[in-house]
């Protein structure tokens, strides 16, 4: 599975050359990660399917369907490229296609903090001029846009299309039977917020034609009890169920009161009246000592299978004891029910299931390949043999100049550019953590005689809140940056200048190690607590990546 990135000019100073003795580089491979999660034991592929179906950082996903094919984005806030895509046949069985932002002169995230850039993309197809939708928000770097494809497996999307008159965040179309189109989202009341959190769900239409925006209305104020001052009201989609018009859309925050609830109307324009089941999603009721709880649920949309049966995908967190996660927000699947023609996702007081007997139904399975899960345990290897990066990478923030390349089935990486803990495009080649227990390791070989040069790998949150193991020509080290303070756990002197290291996770601890050979030659283990959504603060999970530094 590989992706090619667009990518500026390079600059000479950056240019990269393979062999230690020709220059400053770092050298990788053999990157391995396993996943391990005990819930996960029991999995039989064939009867069964994993919860979440994305695991790791997945967040917001939104999902549409032409012909037997689904497609799902998801938010990706800074990091580089934008909105991964993904597609299926069985709605278990996901196959990342591509991103659908993967040039760096499209959007500008330089000077973003990770958890700014882009939210909650919604994707929808047009059966009246065949052609798939995206529209989202950049936020602090440019506000709403749309951008649009025949083909989403081509990975060719058109340069964002500015929507001034759209405010707020987390747009999203709505195509109707008649062809006329709407766009509802996020943005702040009529009249003056009377508390913090008081949003407001508004509608505009929206010209196929012409790609504008005209018209607007506030058609939900706050949220289905305004009396009651629910707040964020945000993340809506817009369905016609039957002859009824439905807004569904997230209350509550995005944390462990978060929530998914209906509204209905006889038109499109209102006026929107709470539907009596809500909520539809949540989880804030139950005992929080309950046995591999699922929190925070909400931000769902629907979708249905070939028998026509109702399904949604949610965001949720898989906490570890005392409410944490490092996995990030995850995307989730579960049959919904229809209560008088309106859709309860799950009965209020019940559980998220991690293992689910109920499938999709589908006329065209997928072959899953282990190797490529997104869901339960997996192992997920790349020995870059391949001249492009696997499309299950990521950046951190827009790759202006290529200080990357791949040759002779190694990834090489230069040292001069940004540290890990700047607001700026540091050389960190990343994969998500995707289970509670897992290990992510790789062979490191570091081909400098300067003392200030650093290979390692690196357990990141934010560039405030990270972990690393990595050597310099005449160390070894263990660090941790927490709330912005760098601090030396340990260090050795350098064994040798290739070492196989590695992060692994049990819950809240994340142990370091360093191999020479088959001999571990150091070990270290660290509370991994600062990279939870609670302490680090954001929207994003963790990430273990590859890192080429100044040190």
């Amino acid at each position: 599975m590989t992706t090619v990135f667009k990518f500026m000019p390079l600059c000479a100073s950056l240019l990269l050359l393979s062999a230690c003795q020709k220059g400053d580089v770092a050298k990788f491979d053999n990157f391995l990660y396993e996943g391990n999660d005990d819930c996960y034991s029991v999995v039989d592929n064939d009867s069964l399917f994993c919860n979440p179906i994305l695991s790791g950082y997945y967040p917001d996903p939104s999902i549409c369907k032409k012909g037997d094919t689904y497609y799902i984005v998801n938010s990706s806030f800074s990091h580089f490229p934008s909105m991964p895509i993904f597609k299926s046949t069985d709605l278990v069985n996901w196959e990342q296609i591509g991103y659908v932002i993967d040039n760096p002169t499209q959007l500008s995230f330089d000077s973003l903090q990770v958890s700014q850039g882009i939210f909650a993309p919604t994707i929808r197809y047009n059966p009246y001029n065949d052609t798939f939708y995206v529209i989202t928000t950049c936020v602090e770097c440019g506000g709403n846009f749309v951008v649009k494809t025949k083909d989403p497996e081509s990975g060719v999307w058109s340069e964002p299309i500015w929507l001034p008159e759209v405010g707020g965040i987390d747009p999203s179309l709505f195509f109707d039977e008649d062809g006329s189109a709407y766009i509802v989202n996020n943005d702040v009341p009529l009249c003056t917020p009377r508390y913090d959190g008081h949003r407001a769900i508004w509608l505009h239409r929206y010209d196929t034609m012409t790609d504008r925006v005209y018209g607007n209305a506030c058609v939900v104020d706050a949220g289905i009890h305004p009396e009651e001052n629910p707040i964020w009201i945000e993340g809506p989609h817009m369905y016609k169920l039957g002859d009824k018009y439905v807004i569904m859309a997230a209350e509550g925050g995005t944390s462990v009161n978060h929530s998914e609830v209906v509204l209905v109307s006889d038109s499109p324009e209102g006026p929107y009246t709470p539907a009596p089941i809500n909520p539809i999603l949540t989880q804030r009721d139950l005992s929080s000592d309950r046995n591999n709880p699922v929190t925070c649920t909400g931000h769902a949309d629907l979708v249905q299978d070939a028998d026509s049966n109702w399904w949604a995908v949610f965001l949720g967190c898989r906490p570890y004891p005392e409410g944490y996660y490092n996995t990030g927000r995850e995307t989730f699947l579960l049959p919904v029910t229809m209560v008088d023609g309106l859709p309860v996702i799950l009965e209020q007081g019940k559980e998220v299931p991690l293992v689910m007997s109920q499938k999709p139904a589908t006329n065209n399975p997928m072959n899953k390949n282990a190797s490529d899960s997104y869901s339960g345990n997996f192992t997920w290897s790349d020995d870059f043999s391949s001249q492009s990066l696997s499309k299950r990478y990521l950046f951190v923030r827009n790759v202006r100049n290529k200080w990357y390349n791949i040759e002779e089935g190694q990834l090489n990486m230069s040292f001069e550019g940004s540290k890990l803990d700047s607001i700026c495009n540091p050389h960190f080649v990343a994969f998500r953590q995707q289970n509670l227990k897992c290990t992510a390791s790789v062979d490191v070989e570091l081909c400098t005689d300067k003392p200030n040069k650093f290979a390692g790998i690196a357990a990141f949150q934010s560039d405030r809140n990270f972990m690393a193991i990595g050597m310099t020509n005449k160390e070894l080290v263990v660090y941790t940056v927490i709330h912005g303070q760098k601090q030396v756990i340990s260090s050795m002197a350098v064994p040798s200048s290739k070492l196989r290291l590695s992060i692994s996770a049990n819950n809240d601890v994340y142990t370091l190690k360093a191999y020479q050979g088959e001999t571990v030659v150091m070990t270290e283990e660290v509370s991994g607590t600062f990279l939870s959504t609670d302490k680090a603060g954001g929207f994003v999970g963790t990430i273990f990546g590859m890192l080429a530094q100044e040190y």
